[in-house]
Formats: C-alpha cells, sequence, structure tokens
C-alpha cells in the first residue's frame, strides 16, 4: 500500500521547518519535545487569561486546602505555604490571632491589591516620584 507523501511544515513555536507524522494528520504542529511542551505552556497561559475568576478561585482553594489537611513543624506550628510576595507581614503573629486560613486569605487579598494598586516610589536616578503599577519586593 502506497504511503501518502507529506510535506514539510513550519514547527509554531521555533519556525524550525519538519517531516509531520502521516498518522497525526493536521494536529502536528511541533518539531521536538521541548517544542511541545512549550507550545502546552503557552496554551494553559492563554487558558488561564480568559478564565481569570476560576483560576484565581482555584488558586485560592489550593492554597486553602494545604491548611485544612496541616504539615505541622516539631515546634507544633503549621508549616504555612510561602507567600508569593515579600509582604514583610508578622506571618506567626497573625497566625497565632486569626488562624491560617485568615493568613492566606489576607495575603491573598493584598497580593490582589498590590497587581491593581499603582505604588508611588522615589528613584533617585530619575530624581523624582514614579507610579509603579505592581509591587516588587524590592519596593517594599
Amino acid at each position: 500500500m502506497a504511503r501518502a507523501k507529506s510535506r514539510k511544515k513550519p514547527c509554531s513555536i521555533c519556525g524550525k521547518w519538519f517531516l509531520p507524522d502521516n498518522r497525526r494528520g493536521k494536529e502536528h504542529k511541533t518539531c521536538s519535545k521541548e517544542c511541545s511542551k512549550e507550545r502546552h505552556r503557552r496554551n494553559c497561559d492563554k487558558w488561564n487569561n480568559r478564565n481569570k475568576p476560576h483560576t484565581k478561585a482555584n488558586y485560592l482553594s489550593k492554597k486553602l486546602n494545604t491548611v485544612a489537611a496541616p504539615r505541622v513543624d516539631e515546634k507544633g506550628s503549621i508549616v504555612l505555604p510561602a507567600a508569593r510576595l515579600n509582604l514583610d507581614l508578622p506571618r506567626g503573629l497573625i497566625q497565632e490571632e486569626l488562624g491560617a486560613k485568615h493568613l492566606i486569605i489576607i495575603e491573598y487579598i493584598f497580593e490582589q491589591f498590590s497587581h491593581r494598586v499603582p505604588l508611588l516610589t522615589y528613584q533617585p536616578e530619575k530624581g523624582r516620584a514614579v507610579f509603579k503599577t505592581r509591587l516588587h519586593d524590592n519596593y517594599l
């Protein structure tokens, strides 16, 4: 039985020309496993950006679930997941007074505000104050 000839086509990630597998048909878009993984990562980013409410709720629920089944250190205190921003909050004190779930929610809310509220910072190299749109560790 004669095999159908396939034409070379460019990889959707790196642009390198490759010979697609006939059995995969038009769905073969990348030349290698690395490019395939990068394509998957990009598609996941697109999906997450289009579905932000779902992504945010999923992220927060995963963080809260880590507290529902807590890991305890040798001192007997709950080991919390690390915060994504350096907030310089007294985490231990907040955890003692309010509880671990409230601490995670406070950090999450502050993180959401920090991405939206402009931050006025002084930049000596420019000699003036500048608005930053996102908080970074070095501006806290």
